[in-house]
Parts: structure tokens; C-alpha cells; sequence
């Protein structure tokens, strides 16, 4: 059997315990990041201090310090600061395009009629 099938089957196997895991009973993780109270309690953070607070439970699970039940508490606390974490790369990331369009937009403007300052451009030397 080639990897590509064992893994295949490994993740066949692992959504079907976590399916039946959650039969009878209510998702121990919502659906909607949104109804999620761990991203609610981790909104306020900066990026920084989240992604601190990422850093040291992937810290204390590696170096099991934790046990099995905090080591899933802890797995739903990290996925809400994964979250925290890139919504705010995101924003960032759409404000600098945001700027960078703005930023062409001028030099586009500018170009058409000459420099800013009045100046031509001295192509002809």
C-alpha cells in the first residue's frame, strides 16, 4: 500500500472517530468560529500576545507537561488564537493593498500629467 493510500485511510479513520465522537451530543468545537466563546475571550488580544499565547501551549504540549484533557482544552484555546492571529494578518494585509492601490492610483494621476513639482522627464539625452 503506498503512503499516499495509508494516509488516505488514516484520515478516513480519524473523521469517522470525530463523527462518532460527536453523535448524540453537542460538537465539542461550534461550527461557526463566531458562536466559538474562545474567540471571544481571545478578540481583544494584540497579535503579539497571541501569537505568545500560541507559542507557549505548542511549548507545553510538545514537551508534554500537559495531559490529555487540558491537551485538548488547550488545542481548542490555540485554534482560537490561530484565528485571532491571521484575521489580523488579514486586515493587515488588505489595508496594505488598500494603500499600495492608493499609492498607484496617485502615481498613475501624477505620470499622466508630469511630475508633481511641475518638472518634465528628461528622456531624451
Amino acid at each position: 500500500m503506498s503512503s499516499d493510500e495509508e494516509s488516505g485511510q488514516s484520515e478516513k479513520r480519524k473523521r469517522s472517530r470525530s463523527s462518532a465522537a460527536g453523535r448524540g451530543s453537542s460538537p465539542a468545537t461550534p461550527l461557526d468560529p463566531k458562536d466559538d466563546p474562545l474567540d471571544r475571550e481571545v478578540a481583544a488580544l494584540k497579535y503579539e500576545d497571541a501569537l505568545e499565547r500560541l507559542e507557549s501551549i505548542i511549548e507545553r504540549v510538545e514537551h508534554g507537561e500537559i495531559g490529555l484533557e487540558e491537551t485538548l482544552d488547550e488545542y481548542r484555546r490555540g485554534r482560537a488564537l490561530l484565528r485571532r492571529c491571521q484575521g489580523i494578518l488579514d486586515t493587515a494585509e488588505q489595508e496594505i493593498r488598500r494603500l499600495s492601490l492608493a499609492d498607484l492610483e496617485r502615481s498613475a494621476e501624477g505620470g499622466a500629467s508630469g511630475r508633481s513639482d511641475g518638472s518634465q522627464d528628461d528622456d531624451e539625452s
